[in-house]
């Protein structure tokens, strides 16, 4: 049967008018077939017209002349006279018929000699079955006709011709011969052959090793019985053939040429040929490529993609089993989705572990490794266990093939054989190409589902969150209306075109808004920035706009795109968590916590300076690992602690633990932490832990000593109930002294378990007084609040104990007598709450008159004036717009320059002036100055800023300026600058005197509670000492007084009485003659001649603060021998001096600052003032402290 045409695969020249787009592709399509044909064949190749009078192309291969354009002088130039009225003749009945053209002949070579070419070329057909083309090739076959002819002239000559000239062309050529001597059974068929001659390349393209004299049978038993037909009918008739065919026996292709040897009795058939197998597999695998193409082209799903790919690859190569699966990431893990498998083979879609199929493979994978394996059954490199995994799935046979992208593995196309294969190289090549051809195919889909899912989730973003989109021309200009803009600011379509919508902006953003916008047209960037706009609701809003230029095809910008997002609730709750953050930041401080964070998989672990602190480091930028944190665990406690943080990981629990540590000194301490998992993984393991750490050495302390105390005592139980409820006593006295208002609250359950009402269970006393109730207890909720007012309230409670999450809500009560605003806290106790709630009313009325000043600066800010001006300095041009002419007071239109400002400018500032026309007119920079103009009667303080255009580079750069009329806003800095000073000084006063007040009542506390308690336990321990031994008694006697000393010290520095009593001057000799000793000596300066009249109270506790602390870090960390403070009073300020010569501290100390010098700063800063330090491990350290003397009545 004749081959078939290759239909619809190309098309009429495009050029042609009308021809169909599809046309069009069928051409390109055939332009790709033919360029991969060129590139893939080793052969001549070439194109011609449907009627062969055109030849299109021809690629000789070094035999022929190539040609790239068309000819139809073809024939004379490639084909010899006598060649070319037979070759006509056969290719019009290739014409008439549309069957395959072939032909031997000879060529004008391009050296201009002649040789043979075995000629072969398929019509390509359009839709309508007519022929569009022709593609061929040609191969070279002189060396084949030369040896023909050479055999010929043999066999008529081969009695004056030498053996040894046979011999040489019989051993050189590189084709197989041979000849072979038939043997016919009874029949007459061919059923053997016995090889009577063979040339050495017979051996290289059979692999028979010494065939002469050996039959067929006995080399090749199972060889089709075609062969032996077709070599019968040569000998039989003395016709010779040329065939092409394969033999699946030997797994080959050979092109064969048959020929007769002598006459019919004696049955001798010559064989010349050549082993096409690669050439044929070849084009097999490059006929597969095309119908994977085919196949994959109109597919859009990745994973039906991966599918059909393993459909095609696994019918052409006979798989039991083709897939892709997909790495997890994991370094453990790969996925199957879906699989080809042959009916009766099971499918293996799912999830598995690689160490179950060899610990080698997934290695191999990730160095880009092919992984074969051809008989697992009797594979040495697979334990039994792995080798009964394989033949669970059917597998006899496997092959891996990983695929890799930038070192990173990606997936892996696997085929399977249901019994022991042996893979051939062609096969392993094909399973490669195949796998990146749909891998491309796989990542393209998953890109263009990704941009389809972008774009829709892009333009579900902007209608979901842009209250405006609007568009302006390529200079940025507004022509276009926007009805959504003018919708939300309230802008008439006039006030919004051309650069009205700055208008809407908010005075203080304005001039930002309009440089960023100006900047990116001119750069042509985008636009992404925050500023206030006006509201048609009132006030004015956040909005965060972006903007972005689009182009047309050449790259010119057509026009801009932009929309405007309303981020005000956003701004809110930054400043709202800000503010948040600072007051844990002081509670931690307070409370003196440390904390961790543990990155699990990285095993990184950041702790703060408190962390350190604790365990005696040194803070350090660089993350520490859980081996720090267990170098410095008490052996004895390293195995528990470390073991109960490991379950708290795995089972994504809490970690609590009281343990001892042995700091960077050697000290022990006893820690207690408490950690909580913040980020799991989706195993259900911890990915990330934090947590607290707090030192409670002193605790522990405190009780060993009660145990000790305990053991003595066991008997004697009345004063051991009468210390609990001493105890106790001390609890209610904390809990009714506490100045928030305190309430625990029991939920009250219906039939159904749900929450309707709670039960007052225990109140303190602030929370009676604020409520003006004095027996809330065993009262509930609803019944003394009642109304749907605080509803929302129990709500909250409600929600409190349901999810176990604290709730907190601020809320204002304007009932009975009671109109106050308060601020709760509810916390899940159990099945109830603890609810605290803080009286705010003086903050949020603080809040309302800050929000009104606000309103009347912004009231105020809005009538500053400024003009705008363009300067080109080739021209000499100066521009202004009619502001910049109400600025000079100018008729507007009339000429100016940029000498203008010298014109006008104040003598004093005439030097700015001048500046400013040099840069103008002599060298054009960015620049912002500030100067004062007469103008009229007035002098008005103008800025002017200007900043250089983008210019070509033959053209001089332009200037673009703004003048904006500060006098006003100069004058009101002014007046704000000495209100915020006064506000701060109010404000430091406020908190010195909170400070003072609670250290007067701690060290009341410290005083007369844990005191008096200290020396009652001293007095008992008295009358029991001769219950116990003397050793011990004395131990613990001389641990009560220490105690009891160390109250009194803390007691007398927290309570300031020599200050309060005698004075600042008494208070800071007070402070160098107690905290100096035998190694340190601490003098004191005092140089208040100045003072008029005596410095503010609150002041003087400062000052006398201050000092404290500074003598205090000397003892602890100068290691010096002398030190001194200084105070000294100079005209308009008072100076507070702290020398030493100890060690000093290193640069990064003093950049980044300790705790008590920051809180210094912070103190200095509130009283206006400025803190100077240096430091020097030859001349010691030095603070330096200038605050200023006010004289407003605010001190």
């Amino acid at each position: 049967m004749p081959e078939q045409p290759v239909a619809d695969t190309s098309s009429p020249d495009p050029t042609q008018p009308g021809t169909p787009s599809k046309v069009v592709q069928g051409l390109h399509r055939s332009d790709e077939q033919f360029r991969l044909l060129v590139m893939a064949s080793s052969d001549m190749v070439y194109k011609m017209s449907a009627d062969w009078s055109q030849m299109h192309q021809l690629v000789g291969k070094e035999l022929l002349a190539s040609t790239t354009t068309s000819t139809s002088t073809w024939l004379h130039a490639y084909l010899p006279v006598e060649e070319q009225a037979p070759t006509m003749a056969i290719i019009q009945e290739a014409i008439r018929t549309k069957n395959i053209f072939e032909h031997e002949h000879r060529v004008i070579r391009a050296d201009g000699s002649v040789g043979w070419v075995y000629s072969r070329a398929v019509p390509v057909l359009d839709a309508q079955g007519q022929i569009l083309e022709w593609l061929g090739t040609a191969k070279d076959i002189t060396s084949r006709k030369q040896a023909e002819q050479e055999l010929l002239l043999l066999k008529d000559e081969i009695a004056q011709r030498a053996q040894d000239n046979y011999r040489a062309l019989f051993n050189v050529i590189d084709e197989g011969f041979c000849v072979l001597e038939l043997q016919f059974d009874a029949a007459g068929n061919a059923v053997d052959w016995i090889y009577r001659e063979a040339n050495p390349a017979f051996e290289l393209q059979t692999g028979f090793r010494n065939p002469v004299g050996q039959r067929i049978s006995h080399l090749q038993p199972d060889l089709e019985r075609s062969w032996f037909e077709q070599f019968a009918h040569v000998a039989r008739t003395g016709e010779p053939t040329r065939f092409m065919q394969e033999t699946p026996a030997m797994n080959r292709w050979y092109d064969v040429y048959a020929f007769r040897v002598g006459n019919t009795t004696t049955p001798l058939v010559s064989l010349l040929f050549t082993d096409v197998t690669a050439r044929k597999r070849h084009e097999q695998q490059q006929a597969f490529l095309l119908q994977l193409s085919d196949t994959l082209r109109p597919l859009s799903d990745p994973l039906e993609i991966q599918y059909q790919a393993a459909c095609v690859l696994g019918q052409y190569l006979g798989a039991s089993r083709v897939g892709y699966a997909e790495d997890q990431g994991d370094q453990a893990h790969i996925v199957v989705t879906r699989n080809y498998t042959q009916p009766g083979v099971p499918s293996i879609e799912g999830r598995y572990h690689y160490d179950d199929y060899g610990p080698e493979l997934l290695r191999a994978f990730r160095q880009g490794q092919t992984v074969v394996r051809p008989d697992i059954a009797h594979d040495s490199t697979l334990s039994d266990v792995e080798k009964q995994a394989h033949a669970d799935l059917q597998l006899g046979a496997t092959v891996n093939v990983p695929l890799r992208k930038d070192g990173q593995l990606l997936a892996v196309l696997f085929m399977h054989y249901s019994t022991a294969h042996a893979w051939t190289d062609q096969e392993l090549t094909l399973l490669a190409e195949t796998a990146e051809r749909t891998w491309g195919s796989v990542v393209r889909a998953r890109t263009e589902a990704a941009l389809r899912d972008s774009e829709a989730r892009f333009r579900n973003l902007v209608v979901a969150h842009a209250y405006a989109v609007w568009e302006t021309q390529p200079n940025g200009q507004l022509v276009q209306d926007s009805p959504s803009w003018r919708a939300y600011t309230g802008q008439t379509l006039e006030e919004w075109l051309g650069y009205g919508w700055l208008d809407a902006i908010h005075p203080e953003d304005r001039e930002y808004a309009g440089r960023q916008w100006q900047e990116a047209v001119a750069v042509e960037g985008t636009v992404n920035a925050e500023f206030r706009v006006r509201s048609v609701s009132g006030g004015y809003r956040w909005t965060n706009v972006r903007a972005t230029p689009i182009r047309d095809a050449q790259g010119r910008i057509s026009k801009w795109m932009g929309m405007n997002i309303d981020i005000h609730q956003q701004k809110s709750t930054e400043e709202a968590l800000r503010q948040s953050e600072k007051r844990l930041r002081i509670a931690l401080e307070a409370a003196k916590l440390g904390t961790w964070d543990w990155d699990i998989p990285t095993n990184e672990i950041r702790w703060n300076a408190r962390h350190y602190q604790q365990f005696g480091l040194e803070p350090t930028s660089t993350a520490l690992t859980s081996a720090d944190f267990a170098r410095h665990l008490h052996p004895t406690d390293r195995d528990a602690v470390l073991t109960r943080l490991q379950a708290a990981v795995d089972a994504n629990g809490l970690f609590e633990a009281e343990f001892r540590i042995l700091t960077e000194q050697g000290t022990v301490r006893w820690m207690s932490s408490h950690g909580q998992a913040t980020d799991t993984g989706p195993d259900g393991r911890a990915l990330r832990m934090n947590g607290v750490l707090l030192d409670i050495t002193e605790s522990k302390q405190a009780e060993q000593q009660q145990l000790e105390l305990a053991a003595s005592l066991e008997r004697k139980v009345q004063r051991r109930t009468q210390a609990l409820q001493q105890s106790r006593d001390l609890l209610q006295s904390v809990y009714d002294t506490s100045l928030i208002g305190m309430a625990v609250l029991r939920a009250n359950r219906n039939a159904s378990g749900s929450i309707e009402d709670f039960t007052f269970v225990s109140v303190n006393r602030k929370l009676q007084e604020e409520t003006g109730l004095a027996d809330l207890i065993g009262q509930r909720f609803t019944t003394l609040f009642p109304g749907p007012e605080f509803s929302s309230l129990l709500a909250l409670m409600c929600r409190a104990v349901e999810t176990g999450q604290p709730q907190q809500t601020e809320y204002y009560h304007p009932y009975a007598d009671i109109r106050q605003w308060y601020s709760s806290m509810y916390v899940q106790l159990d099945d109830g709450v603890v609810v605290t709630t803080l009286n705010i009313t003086e903050r949020k009325l603080a809040e309302e008159e800050r929000l009104r000043q606000f309103t009347l600066l912004q009231q105020a800010e809005s009538v500053a004036e400024l003009g705008s001006w363009e300067y080109e300095p080739g021209a000499g041009t100066l521009r202004w717009s009619a502001g910049m002419y109400r600025l000079f007071g100018l008729p507007e239109g009339s000429p100016v320059a940029p000498t203008i400002y010298l014109d006008y400018v104040v003598p004093d500032d005439r030097a700015v002036a001048e500046r400013l026309v040099h840069c103008l007119t002599k060298e054009p920079r960015d620049l912002e100055e500030t100067l004062q103009l007469r103008v009229g009667k007035l002098v008005k303080t103008i800025r002017v800023k200007a900043v250089v255009l983008a210019a070509a580079p033959d053209q001089a750069a332009g200037l673009l300026g703004v003048d904006l009329d500060i006098s006003t806003v100069h004058q009101l800095e002014q007046d704000n600058l000495r209100m915020r000073l006064e506000q701060q000084q109010a404000l430091f006063n406020v908190v010195l005197e909170a400070q003072e007040s609670e250290r007067k009542r701690i060290g009341e506390a410290l005083h007369n509670g844990v005191g008096q308690i200290l020396y009652a336990t001293k007095l008992q321990l008295d009358q029991a000492r001769t219950q116990v031994p003397e050793a011990a008694w004395a131990r613990a006697y001389d641990l009560l007084a220490d105690a009891i000393r160390q109250t009194r010290a803390i007691s007398h520095e927290l309570v300031p009485l020599v200050l309060t009593e005698f004075g600042l001057e008494v208070a800071m000799q007070d402070i160098c003659r107690t905290l100096s000793t035998a190694q340190l000596t601490i003098e004191c300066h005092l140089s208040l001649e100045e003072l008029t009249q005596p410095l503010p109270q609150q002041l003087q506790v400062a000052l006398f603060r201050m000092a404290q602390e500074l003598a205090q870090n000397i003892i602890k960390h100068a290691r010096a021998t002398e030190a001194s403070l200084a105070l000294e009073v100079v005209p308009g300020y008072v100076l507070l001096r702290a020398e030493d010569n100890g060690v000093g501290f290193p640069a990064q100390e003093a950049t980044s600052m300790g705790l008590g010098l920051r809180g210094i700063r912070d103190r200095v800063a509130l009283l206006g003032g400025a803190v100077h330090t240096g430091s020097s491990p030859q001349v010691g350290t030095y603070v330096r402290i200038r605050i200023p003397l006010f004289t407003s009545s605010a001190t």
